[in-house]
């Protein structure tokens, strides 16, 4: 190889390193603007305990938080249950939800699903709420309700996060697996 042909590889491999693309910077979208978020977190988790034993583990891609206010919004929102020992009972996922920061609470909305942590029941709905002192899920709007022997589809109930103690107020068609 010739050294002028040695030198003009050099120089353009040096060229093409130095012209590599450089990372664009972070910046916020139009749609988190449109939040009017003081602070957007990413890749959020929070923990929430009673008397030091954890209950529930709230995590989200993205949370907004106002400064004025005592509620965070959520985006891609999951909600792990844990019993009075700790143990996992449930995990509920949404496509977002309103957390409040005093009381605990949280508002899901859509595509809420809530599977037992075993996977034998599952109810699905496109509103529920999380009464932290109470401990249970409500919902005032059209449910399915999946559980190993049947399924019940209706438009209110309560129910403890482990969806084993669970009251339907209004339901609309229970049906039989056996029947589907």
């Amino acid at each position: 190889m010739s050294r002028r042909f040695a030198v003009a590889l050099l120089a353009s491999s040096i060229a093409v390193l130095g012209c590599e693309a450089e990372e664009p910077p972070d910046t916020v979208g139009l749609e988190l603007l449109a939040e009017g978020a003081d602070q957007i977190l990413v890749t959020v988790q929070h923990f929430m305990t009673r008397e030091g034993v954890r209950r529930a583990t709230v995590r989200a891609d993205t949370a907004y938080v106002m400064d004025d206010e005592s509620t965070v919004e959520l985006r891609h929102v999951r909600l792990t249950f844990f019993d009075n020992e700790g143990v996992e009972e449930s995990e509920l996922s949404a496509d977002a939800g309103s957390y409040h920061l005093q009381s605990g609470d949280m508002h899901a909305r859509g595509n809420v699903v809530v599977v037992q942590s075993d996977g034998t029941q599952r109810l699905e709905t496109e509103q529920l709420d999380y009464d932290a002192a109470a401990d249970e899920l409500r919902s005032e709007t059209p449910f399915v309700f999946t559980q190993p022997d049947r399924v019940i589809r209706g438009s209110s109930f309560v129910s403890d996060p482990s969806l084993e103690n669970h009251k339907i107020d209004t339901f609309s068609a229970v049906t039989d697996v056996d029947e589907q």
